[in-house]
C-alpha cells in the first residue's frame, strides 16, 4: 500500500479498516468517473462518526462508504429488531381488523360521515352563535355591573359624606347641649345673685355708717374730734364729703323731695352747699384746730346741711309713718332728752362729736326707710 494512499475508516465508528491490496489498484481516473457524492462518500467520510441509523436515514443517496464488521453486525441486529416490531404491529392490526369484521362493521360510509360533519358544523355554528350571544350578554352584564359598581361607589361616597355630616352635627349638638348646660348654670347663678342683690340695700353697702367708740363713721371716716383723739381735718372733711353725697342720693331717690333753697355739691373733702337765693357757696369742710368761736362759714354749711336733711326727714316720716331716732330742731339734735348743737361755735369737741354721731345715725335710718318706700 502506497504511503500517500488515504487509509479508509468505518463511516460509523471511524475505526481504520485493513483492506486487501487489490482494493487499492483502482486508479484515480476510475474514481473520478464516480458521481461527486459517491466520491465524497468513499473518500471523505472520516470524522463523521455517529449513530448508524441516523446516517442511513438522513442520507439522500445510497451509502458506498465502508463499514466495519462490528458496526455491520450491530446494524443487522438492529434491523432484525425493527423487523420484529413491524411484524408485531402488523399482527395487532390484523387481529383488530378480524375483530371488527366479525362484529359486522361495514366499510366507512363517506356520505354519512359528510352528513354528520355538516350537522356538526351546523351545530358548531349554532353553538358559536350562542357563544357570541352569550358573550354579548356577558358584555352587557359587565357594563351593567360596572355601572352598578360606579353607582354603588357613588352611594358609598354619599353615605360616607352623610355620616361625616351626621358626626359633625352630632358633635355640634353635644357642644350646644354642653353650652346650654353652662348657660343654665350661669342663669341659675345669675338668678341667685339677683335674688341676693334684690334683698340687699345698695345704699347700706355703698355708704357704710357705723360707730367707732365715741365717733360715728361713714365708710370708715370719723366725723368728730376729741381732745384725747384729735382727728385730722382731712378725715373729717372726707366724712362730710361722703355725707353730702349720701344726702344727695337720698333726695334724688325720693319723688317730690327736691330742695328749693339749697343745692349740694358733693366734691369729696372739698364739698360745699350753694345758697340758691344769693349764689353763695358754703364750704362743708374745715381746717386748723378746734376754735372756741368756731368757723363761721363751716358752721353755716353744717346748718344748711341739717336743713336739707330735715326736709328729707319730714318727707320720709309723712309717707312711712316712722320717726327717726333723733329729733332735729333748728341746729339741735336730741338724744335721751339732751340736745346737742351741730355748730362748732361756743361748743365743746365732745358735744359736737356727739351731735355728728346722732346725725349719722339718722342718716342710716333714712337710708333704710327710703329703700322701703321705693319697694312699696
Amino acid at each position: 500500500m502506497s504511503g500517500s494512499q488515504q487509509q479508509p475508516c468505518c463511516i460509523n465508528c471511524q475505526t481504520e479498516l485493513v483492506l486487501d491490496e487489490s482494493l487499492y489498484q483502482n486508479d484515480a481516473a476510475k474514481l473520478a468517473t464516480l458521481p461527486l457524492n459517491e466520491q465524497i462518500g468513499s473518500l471523505n467520510l472520516e470524522g463523521q462518526a455517529g449513530n448508524l441509523y441516523d446516517i442511513i436515514c438522513n442520507s439522500n443517496s445510497p451509502l458506498t462508504g465502508p463499514i466495519c464488521e462490528t458496526c455491520t453486525d450491530n446494524l443487522l441486529d438492529g434491523m432484525d429488531q425493527q423487523l420484529k416490531g413491524l411484524e408485531e404491529e402488523y399482527t395487532n392490526y390484523r387481529k383488530l381488523y378480524e375483530s371488527l369484521k366479525s362484529k359486522g362493521i361495514t366499510e366507512f360510509d363517506i356520505d354519512d360521515a359528510k352528513s354528520k360533519i355538516a350537522e356538526l358544523k351546523t351545530e358548531q355554528e349554532a353553538r358559536a352563535k350562542e357563544i357570541k350571544d352569550l358573550e354579548e350578554k356577558e358584555r352587557i352584564l359587565d357594563e351593567k355591573l360596572s355601572a352598578q359598581k360606579n353607582e354603588l361607589k357613588a352611594v358609598k361616597e354619599a353615605e360616607e359624606k352623610l355620616w361625616r355630616k351626621f358626626r359633625d352635627n352630632h358633635r355640634k349638638l353635644l357642644d350646644m347641649d354642653n353650652e346650654e348646660q353652662d348657660i343654665d348654670v350661669q342663669l341659675n347663678y345669675t338668678k341667685e345673685q339677683i335674688k341676693k342683690l334684690s334683698g340687699l340695700n345698695v345704699l347700706n353697702t355703698t355708704f357704710h355708717i357705723w360707730n367707732q367708740g365715741n365717733f360715728g363713721t361713714i365708710n370708715g371716716f370719723r366725723l368728730g374730734r376729741l381732745p384725747c383723739s384729735p382727728v385730722e381735718w382731712n378725715e373729717i372733711n372726707a366724712a362730710w364729703g361722703q355725707a353730702a353725697l349720701l344726702l344727695t342720693v337720698l333726695l334724688k331717690s325720693v319723688e317730690g323731695c327736691e330742695l328749693d333753697d339749697y343745692k349740694i355739691f358733693p366734691m369729696g373733702n372739698h364739698s360745699f352747699i350753694r345758697v340758691l337765693a344769693t349764689g353763695e357757696d358754703l364750704p362743708l369742710y374745715g381746717s386748723g384746730g378746734f376754735k372756741p368761736f368756731g368757723q363761721k362759714n363751716f358752721d353755716e354749711a353744717i346748718i344748711a346741711y341739717v336743713k336739707c336733711f330735715r326736709h328729707l326727714q319730714k318727707h320720709i316720716e309723712e309717707h312711712s309713718g316712722f320717726q327717726l331716732p333723733h329729733r332735729i330742731q333748728r341746729d339741735l339734735i336730741e338724744d335721751n332728752r339732751m340736745e346737742y348743737s351741730v355748730k362748732m361755735q361756743f361748743n365743746s369737741e365732745e358735744r359736737w362729736t356727739k351731735a355728728m354721731k346722732c346725725l349719722l345715725i339718722n342718716l342710716r335710718w333714712a337710708m333704710t326707710l327710703v329703700v322701703t318706700l321705693k319697694n312699696c
